[in-house]
């Protein structure tokens, strides 16, 4: 994972280059100290990156997974409290 077009570049080069590229492309801001508020809130959840869900899980399916990866259980408990299932 890299923002550096060098290593894009490197990748690029590859005999099959996008076998298993994935690019995630975004911008988010935040005055001085309002991230670490959400944060402290619960307003964000965190969790150490996990290479093997945002490379080797179908795009359609990551968010989920990363929401439901054991231990977590995230999505399920805010479908629950939804009343969803």
């Amino acid at each position: 994972m890299s923002a550096d077009s060098k290593v894009l570049e490197h990748v690029l080069r590859h005999p099959k280059p996008f076998a298993r590229l994935r690019i995630f492309s975004g911008y988010a801001g935040w005055k001085p100290g309002q991230l670490e508020a959400e944060v402290k809130k619960g307003y964000w959840l965190l969790r150490e990156a996990d290479t093997e869900i945002l490379f080797n899980t179908e795009l359609g399916l990551i968010w989920r997974t990363l929401l439901d990866s054991p231990g977590r259980g995230y999505l399920m408990n805010l479908m629950q409290n939804l009343s969803v299932i």
